[in-house]
């Protein structure tokens, strides 16, 4: 009897085991975010810089031998003096001009009476192609709650003229944990993927694939999104200038909204092209509508984008098990509401981290797909249309 009870523990003490080290897993991945959670966007974001470089990190140790500290240094200093330092000067920039715009543009709401509003409105209404019988109801709806309205674009500009520089000023402050982090991503990165793989519940061959896709990923967006951002930049500047407009200003106003997709460089131009026609500069206007619309708009971000990001997969390299000829960058309607829910929750950075995150769901929901198509049913449905 003792040895039945002896050998029904010793059955047991394995599963009472297994489960008390996953609770432990799971308490010890809890502490580590709740910890790191102040630092986690720094570490993101130079998780995100190391994996889009880390083949020019290979390139320096494996063709001019350098050692992997020296590398590390080499790559890290590169890194902060042609991406971080341009980024940060961009962001601090934006905070100066959103600041300033935010001052001047209250300073004249606050100077208006009660009169100039009145024509303010009128002159805005009469501009709208709207039918008589509506223009008059909206100018008597606007009439009765222009405090409530005055109030609301208040708050509403206030607390995007916050979180803009808030983001700004913890980009900066982070600065230093970002380069630090880059460094050792650089020099340990082999010992924290073997770590990862190890840990992973995952086969080894998937983790292949996640890791893979996400180094593919973070190439491909930061360096398209960066070069976009610095030609559209270029070329609102080029042509401003030579209108004679704050070429500078517009120029680094561009780059920022570039980020966004479908409305763009168009949030800095289009109200740009509003303010020419209305001091009477119809051929100025005109000339930046088609230059917005058609050299920025089409040819730059709907042409120039995609083959960018074609040309930047290709060097990249995906290859494997899990060969596709496109990316999950190439779905707009996901990459347009994932860059909107990025800035709401990321800030300034969210531009980068919401695509990035979405397009890693989209490679998780396929490598799903890929490892259980057997056990789904296909019945019925037409196939898989092809890009």
């Amino acid at each position: 009897m003792p040895t039945a009870d002896k050998q029904h523990d010793e059955n047991r003490s394995p599963l009472f085991q297994e489960g008390f080290l996953a609770i432990l897993l799971g308490l010890a991945v809890l502490g580590l975010v709740a910890l790191l959670w102040p630092f986690l966007p720094g570490l993101f974001l130079a998780t995100v810089l190391a994996a889009s470089t880390y083949p020019l990190y290979l390139t320096l140790q494996q063709r001019w031998h350098v050692s992997a500290q020296n590398a590390a240094l080499l790559m890290t200093s590169t890194v902060f003096f042609l991406v971080l330092t341009p980024v940060t000067y961009l962001l601090t920039m934006t905070g100066v001009v959103i600041s300033r715009s935010f001052m001047e543009l209250k300073g004249q709401i606050s100077a208006l009476s009660a009169a100039e509003m009145g024509q303010l409105q009128d002159r805005l209404l009469r501009r709208l192609p709207l039918p008589d019988e509506l223009q008059r109801l909206l100018s008597d709806s606007f009439s009765n709650h222009v405090q409530q309205i005055a109030g609301l674009a208040k708050e509403i500009s206030v607390g995007l003229f916050q979180t803009v520089l808030g983001n700004t000023a913890a980009f900066v402050s982070s600065l230093f944990l970002i380069v630090f982090a880059l460094f050792f991503f650089y020099r340990d990165g082999p010992v924290l993927v073997r770590q990862i793989k190890i840990l992973s519940p995952l086969a080894n061959r998937l983790d292949d694939i996640l890791l893979h896709r996400f180094s593919l990923l973070a190439t491909v967006l930061t360096l398209s999104t960066l070069l976009i951002a610095l030609v559209q930049a270029i070329s609102i500047s080029l042509i401003t200038g030579f209108m004679g407009l704050p070429w500078f200003t517009l120029g680094v106003a561009v780059a920022v909204t570039s980020f966004i997709p479908i409305m763009g460089s168009m949030i800095v131009w289009g109200p740009a092209c509003y303010w020419l026609w209305s001091h009477e500069q119809g051929s100025a206007a005109v000339l930046l509508l088609f230059w917005g619309g058609v050299v920025n708009g089409f040819l730059v971000d709907n042409l120039l984008r995609p083959l960018l990001i074609q040309r930047l997969s290709r060097w990249a390299g995906e290859k494997g098990e899990y060969d596709q000829t496109h990316t999950p960058l190439s779905h707009t309607l996901l990459t347009v509401l994932s860059t909107l829910g990025g800035i709401w929750i990321f800030g300034i950075l969210g531009l980068l981290f919401g695509p990035l995150i979405a397009a890693m769901a989209i490679t998780i929901f396929e490598i799903y797909e890929l490892e259980y198509g057997h056990r789904l049913d296909y019945s019925g449905l037409p196939e898989k249309p092809v890009d």
